[in-house]
């Protein structure tokens, strides 16, 4: 595979876009996608919260704090939820939903160590990546293949707005 690079019109095009925003009208996100070596099994977790992921599977993650980065807030989101520490995150996408004044900053790490587990009451599950259960949020089921596919700079900018 190929990667695909911005030219400079685009690039100074896309710094400039990320200028205009203000800072701070956010409430961010983390969402991480933990994947083994060999990129075949993914950790996910059931959602109990909130109520429209209920049921549901979705990467990992959290909301980002006052004090932290997003890179801090997915090592932190991850811990809590698993038990297992995970350095290194690789911010793969961010997901803007002007709507709400929502960004989603997904990441994926490769799984080098330790024993994910089930420490809240969210269930941790470890899923075969090409057949993901029929209760995955749809977004987890784009974002997977595109924080994999190596064509692309990182991170992946996508802005949402509803009809």
């Amino acid at each position: 595979m190929s990667r695909i690079d911005y030219t400079e019109e685009q690039k100074e095009m896309k710094e400039a876009k990320t200028k205009r925003e203000p800072s701070g009208n956010y409430t961010d996100y983390v969402v991480g996608f933990l994947f083994d070596r060999k990129r075949k099994l993914v950790v996910l977790i059931e959602k109990k919260r909130p109520e429209w992921q209920i049921g549901f599977l979705n990467g990992v993650g959290g909301h980002v704090e006052f004090s932290e980065t997003p890179a801090e807030a997915m090592e932190r989101e991850f811990e809590e939820e698993t038990g297992l520490r995970i350095l290194g995150w690789d911010h793969t996408i961010t997901l803007i939903v002007a709507e709400d004044n929502e960004r989603v900053f997904f990441f994926k790490a490769k799984w080098t160590h330790g024993e994910v587990k089930t420490v809240t009451d969210e269930k941790i599950i470890i899923a075969n990546y090409n057949q993901l259960p029929e209760n995955t949020l749809e977004s987890v089921m784009w974002a997977i293949p595109l924080s994999l596919d190596l064509r692309f700079m990182r991170p992946i900018e996508f802005f949402f707005y509803r009809n």
